[in-house]
C-alpha cells in the first residue's frame, strides 16, 4: 500500500477545510448501512494508457510545407525513430501498453523475421512494454461490411498469430479505427476467429463520439435521434467486441470570439457509455485530447480543437473519466499526425515529427503536461480501480444555471451524501468497492482554459473521516459534521473515501 499521511489537506492544487455544526444522526442516517474501519488497497492494479501512435520508422507520409500535400520518405523502412531513445520517451510519459502504426497488410510479408514489424516486437520485447498490433489486414477485414472469413484470410491471420506469439509483448490487435456501425458484424466476425485461435488476445478500436455530423454511420434505425443512434451504436459494438474505447476531444477554441469552451456532449458521451458499461460489465474506455488540429493554415481564424499545453487541461479530462467509471485511457496523438486532407491540419501533439522541425523529433508542451498528469493519477489508481461506477452528480453554484453540457452528466443521488454545493460547475463520480465502502470521484468541471476555482462542499452520513486523494496522495482527514470543503483549481479533482 502507499504511504499513508494523517494531516489537514493544504496543498498546492486544492485546499480541504474542516466545518463543524451538529451530529447529523437522524432516523435516516441510522439506517444506512455504512462499512466500518479504515480500507487498505494492495498497491497491485494500474490504470491501462496507451497513445496513439508510439514512435514511427521513416516511410510515412509527412508535411513537406505546402497545405494538400504530401512527400514521401524516399528512404522507407525500419530506419527513423523506432528506436530504444523514443520507446524510453513513451514510457517515460506513464504509457503501460504500445499502439504502433503498422501499414503494411500482413499478407505481403514473405519473411516474418526480415519485416519491420519484427524489429518493432524484438525492440518492445527488449523493453518489455505489452503491444497491440496494429495491421493494414486487420483494419480491412474488420472494416468490411461482410462479415465472412475465407479460407485463405483465416491462414494468413492464424500465421500473423502464430508469428507473434512468439514474443511475450504481443497481447492483441488493434481493429478498424471510428468503424461505423455497419462494421459490427466484421468486428465480431473477426475477433470470433481470433479467440478461437488464443483466447487470450486482448482486442483495441476506439468508437466514433456523440458529436459525429452523420448520425447514420451510428444507427440506420435511430438516425434522426442522435442519443438513440449512439446508445445503439455503443450497445452494438459493445457485443461485437467486449470493451472499448472511444474518441472524444473536448477542447475547444473560437479565435473569433476570443473565446475557449468544452464541448456540450463531453459529460453526455461519458455518462452513455459508462451506462452501458455497467450494464455489461466491462471495463470502459476513452480517447482523450493531447493536440490541436482544425482547419488547414487558419489556426487563428477558424474554430478548431485547441493545443493542449498545461497539466490542468490533461487532468481536466482524466478525472472527468474517473468520475465515470473509466478504467482505460488513451491519448490522441503521442507522434504528431500528419494532415489528414488539404482541409484539416495537426496543429500539435506530444512530439512534433522531424520533418516539421528540421533533423530531429521534439518534445512539445503536451508531451510534459500529459506526462505529469499521469504521474499523479497513477498515485492512487490501484485504489480507484478497486471501485465500481454506481452514477454521477452535477453541481453549480446556487442561483446559477447548469451548463447545458453538465445537464447530460446525470441525475445521481448517492444515499451516503447529505449534502453537496459548488461555487461553479463540479461532478462528483459515486462509486463502490466490493467490501462496501463508497467512494467520490470530485471535480471541478469547469474549462481549464479559464482558470477558474471552485469550492466544492460535501457533508456526508454517517462519516467522521476520510481518505483523500490530493494530488494523487493519501491524507487522512477528520470531519465534524461529517462535512469538509475542497478549493479545487482548474483542471482539478480530488478521490474521497468516506469512513465512519
Amino acid at each position: 500500500m502507499k504511504r499513508r499521511v494523517v494531516a489537514a489537506l493544504l496543498a498546492t492544487m486544492m485546499v480541504v477545510s474542516m466545518c463543524a455544526c451538529g451530529t447529523g444522526n437522524s432516523e435516516k442516517d441510522q439506517s444506512l448501512e455504512v462499512t466500518s474501519g479504515i480500507p487498505e488497497y494492495a498497491d497491485d492494479k494500474q490504470l491501462e494508457m496507451a497513445a496513439y501512435c508510439g514512435p514511427r520508422g521513416k516511410g510515412y507520409r509527412f508535411w513537406n510545407g505546402e497545405y494538400g500535400t504530401y512527400a514521401k520518405d524516399p528512404e522507407g523502412g525500419w530506419e527513423g525513430w523506432i528506436n530504444q531513445e523514443w520507446f524510453q520517451a513513451y514510457m517515460d510519459c506513464g504509457f503501460t501498453y504500445l499502439m504502433p502504426e503498422y501499414d503494411a497488410p500482413y499478407d505481403t510479408q514473405k519473411d516474418f523475421e526480415k519485416s519491420d514489424l519484427y524489429k518493432y516486437m524484438e525492440l518492445a520485447e527488449s523493453m518489455n512494454i505489452p503491444v497491440l498490433v496494429y495491421s493494414g489486414t486487420l483494419v480491412n477485414l474488420t472494416s468490411s461490411p461482410d462479415p465472412r472469413l475465407t479460407d485463405d484470410q483465416k491462414e494468413m491471420l492464424k500465421k500473423m498469430v502464430d508469428d507473434l506469439s512468439q514474443f511475450k509483448v504481443f497481447k492483441g490487435f488493434t481493429f478498424r479505427d471510428e468503424p461505423s456501425i455497419d462494421m459490427a458484424k466484421s468486428f465480431a466476425s473477426v475477433k470470433g476467429y481470433l479467440d478461437s485461435l488464443n483466447p487470450n488476445l486482448h482486442y483495441y478500436t476506439s468508437l466514433l463520439p456523440i458529436y459525429v455530423k452523420d448520425a447514420s454511420v451510428l444507427s440506420k434505425e435511430h438516425a434522426d435521434n442522435k442519443e438513440e443512434a449512439y446508445l445503439d451504436y455503443v450497445d452494438t459494438f459493445s457485443d461485437a467486441i467486449g470493451n472499448f474505447a472511444y474518441d472524444s476531444y473536448p477542447l475547444i477554441s473560437d479565435p473569433v470570439r476570443g473565446e475557449t469552451m468544452v464541448d456540450e456532449t463531453w459529460f453526455q458521451n461519458l455518462r452513455l457509455v459508462a451506462e452501458n458499461a455497467k450494464e455489461k460489465n466491462y471495463d470502459a474506455g476513452i480517447t482523450i485530447q493531447a493536440c490541436g488540429f482544425g482547419a488547414a493554415g487558419q489556426e487563428e481564424i477558424a474554430w478548431h480543437k485547441r493545443r493542449v499545453d498545461s497539466k490542468a487541461d490533461i487532468t481536466f479530462q482524466l478525472y472527468t473519466a474517473l468520475a465515470y467509471g473509466y478504467k482505460e485511457i488513451n491519448y490522441y496523438t503521442f507522434w504528431e499526425h500528419w494532415m489528414a486532407s488539404d482541409t484539416e491540419e495537426h496543429y500539435t501533439g506530444m512530439v512534433e515529427y522531424p520533418e516539421k522541425n528540421g533533423e530531429e523529433p521534439v518534445k512539445t508542451p503536451a508531451y510534459y503536461a500529459v506526462q505529469q498528469a499521469n504521474q499523479e493519477v497513477k498515485k492512487f489508481d490501484h485504489v480507484i480501480l478497486n471501485f465500481n461506477w454506481e452514477g454521477t452528480m452535477p453541481l453549480t453554484a446556487e442561483g446559477k444555471t447548469m451548463s447545458v453540457g453538465l445537464q447530460s452528466a446525470g441525475d445521481y443521488e448517492s444515499p451516503r451524501i447529505d449534502s453537496a454545493s459548488a461555487t461553479d460547475e463540479a461532478i462528483i463520480g459515486c462509486m463502490k468497492d466490493k467490501d462496501g465502502y463508497d467512494g467520490f470521484m470530485i471535480v471541478n468541471a469547469t474549462d481549464p482554459a479559464q482558470k477558474l476555482k471552485n469550492k466544492v462542499t460535501v457533508k456526508f452520513k454517517k462519516a467522521s473521516k476520510a481518505l483523500a486523494y490530493v494530488n494523487g496522495e493519501e491524507q487522512t482527514i477528520t470531519l465534524e459534521n461529517g462535512e469538509c470543503t475542497f478549493e479545487l483549481e482548474e483542471g482539478a479533482g480530488v478521490f474521497v473515501i468516506p469512513i465512519q
